[in-house]
């Protein structure tokens, strides 16, 4: 299966991409209600986005494959909780179970340790996502216990992953 796959930042053309993404039933459940709804909604949290690469280096960069069109999000986000850095991921269904997610998972590992000397990373998963969390193990993270965000009842796992 070719996993070409190439990293690009938001841009304000990817709002139906965006809105699309962030209201897929499984992104909805595994993930979480982000509250991206509408054209505008969708242009705010691209500019949240870009905003983070400004502040940090990095964020989520839109995931192309097969020199197509964009078929989900990875990176690395400051979530303020943790020491380093969380890696995060979110797909579309026409982009899923074809390794694309592990290709770009691979290449943000690697973009975390050699570009940005990061030593550390946290992802933090929903405990019934469990190609998640398997995809995740692929790539060494192992299972450190369980996170609740504030104001949430609902526990994530949290994984971490030495890049030293």
């Amino acid at each position: 299966m070719n996993t070409a796959i190439r990293f690009r930042k938001l841009h304000a053309d990817d709002t139906p991409f965006v809105i699309a993404l962030l209201n897929d039933p499984q992104c909805l459940q595994f993930i979480g209600d982000r509250g991206v709804y509408s054209e505008a909604d969708a242009k705010c949290y691209i500019r949240q986005n870009l905003q983070h690469f400004d502040e940090h280096g990095y964020g989520l960069w839109v995931v192309e494959a097969y020199l197509s069109d964009a078929v989900g999000l990875c990176g690395l986000l400051n979530r303020n909780v943790f020491k380093c850095p969380d890696l995060g991921f979110a797909f579309l269904p026409k982009g899923r179970g074809k390794g694309i997610a592990s290709a770009a998972v691979t290449e943000i590992i690697e973009k975390a340790k050699n570009e940005f000397g990061l030593t550390f990373l946290t992802a933090l998963c929903d405990p019934g996502n469990t190609r998640s969390i398997a995809l995740l193990k692929n790539h060494g993270f192992v299972m450190y216990g369980q996170y609740f965000f504030p104001n949430s009842r609902k526990a994530s796992n949290l994984l971490w992953l030495n890049l030293s």
